[in-house]
């Protein structure tokens, strides 16, 4: 027999141990944020979080620089406030780190609770006791197959019936309509030469809108961008046509994508649909240093001051 020394005999047994690990890890369900998507993932948008799992109510700011924003609050605490009952929809094509990340800035909201539903409950549940419905960063192609066709319709009556809706990222593409499998609740549409442009941090500039909705910021500002969506004009007759809030001043490009095309073009944008409305913000400020206050921003005056709004 071959004589196996103590060096050796703990190189072969940590070599086990790691092949070990390996098949429990590949056996686990895709809940890391950084990990690769799947074959049958990559015609998605491919914004999954890269901030790792966290945990409820925490947010996450691995990889990312804490000057970003040269450390100050670009955008204030909302000045006024009201307690939310809101719902996440937590499933395939959204991340664990995602979802705690844009959750853990909506319970910023005082007295505001969350509650994680799962796609059989997107389907099945009466949404109508929710405030705001919330998507949120992953894959859409994969949170559209499994929420269905019965998902995307009760989310459409819930929101045309007075609800509202905030898609980030994924959650974002997920809404518009110009896409076959889509929700079909924003007339936007995703202009050629704009998908899989890659990951960095842009220059955001509000509009005229939204300085009045969001937050009274003259000055560009970074936020943190993961192949999200660039939106242009549907221009369907049955639905009306959505406000820009926020604009691209400045691109990430990979070989896949057109030079020059993001630039100036819509990084967050609402609209109404029926009653409700809906709120898409291609850009991750969850988690970007200084826009702490941006989505609860964002979602309040969406939700109090719907009637005000066009």
């Amino acid at each position: 027999m071959r004589q196996i020394f103590p060096d050796r005999l703990m190189i072969a047994m940590a070599r086990a141990v790691a092949v070990s690990a390996l098949a429990l890890v590949s056996a686990m369900p895709a809940v890391r944020a950084d990990q690769p998507m799947a074959d049958d993932e990559l015609a998605g948008d491919g914004c999954s979080e890269s901030s790792g799992l966290g945990l409820p109510g925490e947010i996450s700011f691995r990889g990312i620089p804490e000057d970003i924003n040269g450390f100050r609050t670009v955008i204030p605490e909302p000045e006024r406030t009201q307690p939310l009952r809101i719902a996440i929809y937590q499933g395939a094509g959204s991340p664990l780190g995602g979802i705690n990340n844009v959750g853990g800035r909506l319970l910023q909201i005082p007295g505001s609770t969350i509650e994680r539903l799962s796609p059989e409950r997107v389907k099945s549940d009466d949404l109508s006791g929710y405030d705001l419905i919330v998507f949120s960063g992953g894959t859409s192609m994969t949170q559209a197959r499994t929420i269905g066709e019965e998902g995307k319709q009760n989310i459409r009556k819930y929101v045309a019936n007075g609800g509202h809706y905030l898609g980030v990222c994924a959650g974002a593409y997920l809404a518009i309509a110009g896409e076959e499998w889509s929700i079909g609740m924003v007339n936007a549409r995703l202009v050629p030469g704009r998908r899989w442009r890659g990951s960095g941090f842009m220059d955001i500039e509000f509009s005229d809108d939204g300085r009045t909705r969001i937050a009274d910021v003259d000055e560009p500002f970074k936020c943190r961008y993961r192949n999200g969506p660039t939106f242009g004009p549907l221009d369907r007759p049955d639905l009306p046509p959505y406000t820009v809030l926020a604009w691209f001043r400045s691109e990430v490009n990979n070989s896949r994508s057109v030079p020059g095309t993001m630039i100036d073009s819509p990084a967050i944008i609402e609209a109404r649909y029926g009653e409700g409305r809906v709120l898409l913000v291609s850009p991750h400020p969850e988690n970007t240093p200084g826009l702490d206050h941006l989505l609860s921003r964002a979602v309040l005056s969406m939700v109090l001051r719907r009637d005000e709004l066009p």
